[in-house]
């Protein structure tokens, strides 16, 4: 996380919205660029901006060190994450090409993201879950699924947006729903109080 950002210039302000169905698909093919192609013409329900979000990079695969206090190796929901993905997602943008490495083609989309919730407990799901989570109806699939795990967020800086799964919980915090999908600010951390975390892919 500080580590982080050391990658980008600035940890750099962004808004955030949810989107209730994939908002874009990505395609990938041999020595062209990844493309983004709108799958509907908007989500069926809109959720409000977010603004002025610190952000953070990290990587599937990442080693801890620096404010980074985890491995990324696993994912909150995931404990094969980098498996799942085909290898290490490798910031560096030398061993990038455009928004994905090239030491290999990733089996999931390169642009992911996490925020500080997990609506999985244990066993379950929190006791709050089915309360806060807008979707969490429709999207429930048993005790097992996360009903937050591959959900699509727009993500705008300036006039351009990017579209992303959420893949992962953090940084720092796992629990805070108020933020999430409420009216609070992130909380105070190693960061500067950072409230998402992107993907190489959507650095760049």
């Amino acid at each position: 996380m500080g580590k982080r950002c050391s990658l980008v210039s600035i940890c750099f302000p962004l808004l955030v919205a949810f989107a209730e169905a994939p908002a874009a698909q990505i395609e990938a093919a041999k020595d062209k660029p990844l493309i983004k192609k709108s799958s509907v013409s908007r989500p069926s329900k809109q959720y409000p901006w977010k603004t002025n979000v610190v952000t953070t990079v990290f990587w599937i695969g990442e080693e801890p060190g620096g404010h980074n206090l985890v491995p990324n190796r696993t994912s909150a929901w995931d404990k094969q994450w980098t498996k799942s993905y085909g290898g290490f997602d490798d910031p560096d943008p030398g061993q990038r090409s455009r928004y994905v490495p090239v030491k290999f083609t990733p089996r999931q989309n390169p642009f992911y993201c996490a925020l500080p919730y997990n609506d999985k407990a244990h066993t379950g799901h929190r006791p709050e879950a089915a309360r806060v989570v807008p979707w969490f109806k429709e999207a429930y699939q048993g005790p097992a699924v996360s009903t937050c795990k591959d959900r699509w967020i727009a993500i705008r800086k300036g006039d351009r947006i990017a579209y992303v799964q959420w893949e992962d919980a953090g940084p720092f915090r796992t629990a805070h729903w108020q933020y999430v999908f409420g009216d609070e600010r992130p909380k105070p951390s190693l960061t500067g109080g950072a409230g998402l975390d992107v993907s190489p892919a959507v650095r760049a």
